[in-house]
């Protein structure tokens, strides 16, 4: 079984290239995030059972543009829900004063989503439980937060898939732009241990990163995007494609053994 997860990125240039890479990608199973509503339009027409719903809404300042999580899959969705992560965030004022300059693309944000789907597995007992989600980038605390109302979510009679854009800042220097975006200085200081954190969490989950390490990113040498399966799964596979289409990540993905 083929899993794929992929942030196509709201501001993609090239999305006619998005939409032939998923009509020809090999996939059972397919978790998108910052969707722009003129391809989830296109998504649509698609010959797959899919879901979707709010990723988030970028407040510009001439209009409100609102991108979407989406999952794709060949099988049968049994059940499906989402909900609100953060409906409206508080920002400090750096924060406000930074993303009103406008710069590389941020600005102030809300409705930030998760969306989950039941996915029936042929062959197998139970459903599997697909979670695809992008968290915030207003620093380490806030989005352990929102993992742990994500955890709230899964159902511990169903196996759980954690797909999406973590925003995990594994890179010393980098982690300094956590306190522009509303972290304190403790967890923008370079040694902070988000990542370290955010395993021990994934590990209380019973979940697994398999794609630990690999550069998911086309601007920075991180990890951000992430595919967790639980421990007692067998992955055959775990890898990042090579091209991103146009948008600043690249699509991940894990083969599991049937």
């Amino acid at each position: 079984m083929n899993i794929y997860s992929w942030n196509v990125w709201d501001d993609n240039k090239t999305p006619e290239l998005v939409l032939k890479f998923i009509q020809q990608l090999d996939f059972d199973i397919l978790c998108l995030q910052e969707v722009p509503e003129s391809l989830l339009q296109k998504l649509s027409v698609l010959p797959y059972a899919q879901v979707h719903f709010v990723d988030l809404t970028r407040l510009r300042p001439e209009k409100e543009e609102t991108c979407y999580l989406v999952i794709l899959t060949h099988y049968h969705i049994i059940h499906h829900s989402s909900f609100l992560t953060c409906p409206k965030p508080v920002y400090p004022l750096r924060t406000r004063a930074f993303l009103g300059l406008g710069l590389f693309g941020f600005t102030r944000l809300k409705d930030h989503g998760a969306l989950y789907a039941d996915i029936r597995i042929p062959g197998s007992e139970h459903p599997i439980r697909v979670f695809s989600l992008h968290l915030r980038l207003s620093g380490p605390v806030e989005r352990q937060k929102e993992l742990a109302l994500v955890s709230s979510h899964m159902n511990k009679a169903y196996p759980t898939m954690v797909c999406g854009d973590f925003n995990i800042i594994d890179q010393p220097l980098q982690k300094s732009f956590s306190w522009l975006l509303g972290s304190s200085i403790r967890e923008a200081l370079p040694w902070y241990p988000e990542r370290r954190r955010m395993e021990q969490q994934f590990d209380g989950l019973g979940l697994k990163n398999v794609l630990r390490g690999k550069k998911t990113n086309t601007r920075f040498a991180n990890q951000l995007d992430h595919i967790l399966v639980p421990k007692e799964f067998s992955v055959t596979a775990a890898g990042v494609c090579e091209n991103s289409f146009g948008s600043d990540h690249y699509p991940v993905y894990v083969t599991i053994k049937s």
